[in-house]
């Protein structure tokens, strides 16, 4: 059952018909117009693919999909079918070198923002980062910059929009160099 491991992506649509799911896993099955993921809890999803689906890897390169490749997929299910299609699909094709695609990644809304920096207050973390309530993101001419799956800027950045980094984080200094910087409406 796909229920479980869907999750709202806007909360004034919480309780309307439409909503819009979010899902990470492993694609185990690639067939003409729909790929299989098997989530973190070891279930499976299918999600079916349109022309309007955008597909993007987050470091920039070809953004073809494989078995084997995880990815996050965002979309509206369908609870009849128990299939989501697919809207957008990011390759997540990071990797500091120890465990693949484990990069350090929080997710929050922009409080402030300087040059070459900002300041996020944090809503989730994933993968070995202490628990924080703020964190100064710093960022450089080799970090890559999306929005949804288009190119964004360091002048994008605004309080109260949503970002998602992906980075390397020092302990001492409480900062997280960026690899990826993706900004959400």
């Amino acid at each position: 059952m796909v229920r479980p491991a869907l999750r709202h992506l806007h909360e004034q649509e919480v309780g309307n018909r439409h909503k819009y799911a979010e899902v990470k896993g492993v694609i185990t099955a690639i067939q003409a117009q729909e790929l299989t993921l098997q989530l973190r809890n070891g279930r499976s999803v299918n999600v079916l693919l349109s022309r309007r689906t955008s597909i993007y890897a987050e470091s920039g390169q070809n953004a073809t999909l494989t078995v084997g490749q995880k990815v996050e997929v965002k979309g509206t299910p369908d609870p009849t079918i128990l299939k989501i299609t697919a809207e957008r699909i990011k390759i997540e094709d990071l990797s500091d070198g120890s465990e693949p695609h484990e990069l350090p990644e929080i997710k929050g809304v922009i409080r402030s923002v300087d040059e070459g920096s900002f300041t996020v207050a944090v809503r989730r973390i994933r993968h070995e980062m202490p628990p924080l309530a703020e964190v100064t993101i710093r960022y450089t001419e080799q970090t890559r910059w999306h929005h949804d799956e288009s190119p964004a800027f360091p002048a994008d950045l605004q309080p109260g929009k949503k970002v998602e980094v992906k980075g390397t984080y020092d302990a001492s200094t409480k900062i997280l160099d960026a690899l990826v910087i993706e900004l959400d409406d």
